[in-house]
């Protein structure tokens, strides 16, 4: 994650974008989420996750996931996500992206993760940056993948990584 996030800093992406991809990146880190749980179907297109699901204060990130591959019953699910305050913590890097996307539309019920262009963020986009900044071998489900060997390398049990995962 901090290889990503250096790589991003020095890219030749706008500021806004910057800020929205590490953000989203740092989410389906922290949160065990899968590309479509976070995405846009399309660059105009909102998907599952909106502006209203999330809320935020000094020391958690609470996200309600509505449908997800698991859950098509649409009951919400929602994930905690504690500060780390490290480099890598999803709280400031969403507290940082909200901050910069301030007067580009912030209702409730607008896609989270909206581009300086006004475009929706996608899988296909999350893929082509991933792959731009770390290479062929990584993708959208990397976030997940890192997420699990990270907490297995921490300890965690399996039982719980799998609850984590859901």
């Amino acid at each position: 994650m901090r290889e990503l996030k250096t790589k991003l800093s020095d890219s030749r992406l706008d500021y806004n974008d910057k800020c929205m991809l590490w953000s989203a990146f740092t989410l389906a880190f922290f949160g065990f989420l899968r590309v479509s749980e976070y995405t846009s179907p399309s660059r105009n297109r909102a998907g599952p996750l909106i502006l209203g699901c999330v809320k935020i204060d000094q020391e958690t990130l609470k996200v309600s996931v509505i449908r997800d591959k698991t859950n098509q019953l649409g009951t919400p699910v929602t994930l905690t996500i504690a500060a780390t305050n490290r480099s890598c913590c999803a709280v400031r890097a969403f507290r940082k992206y909200i901050f910069c996307r301030l007067g580009k539309g912030l209702a409730g019920n607008s896609p989270l993760y909206v581009s300086g262009d006004g475009s929706y963020l996608t899988r296909q986009r999350v893929n082509q940056v991933v792959k731009d900044l770390l290479g062929v071998s990584f993708k959208s489900h990397s976030f997940r993948i890192g997420a699990a060997t990270t907490a297995a390398e921490a300890g965690i049990p399996v039982d719980l990584i799998r609850i984590l995962g859901r």
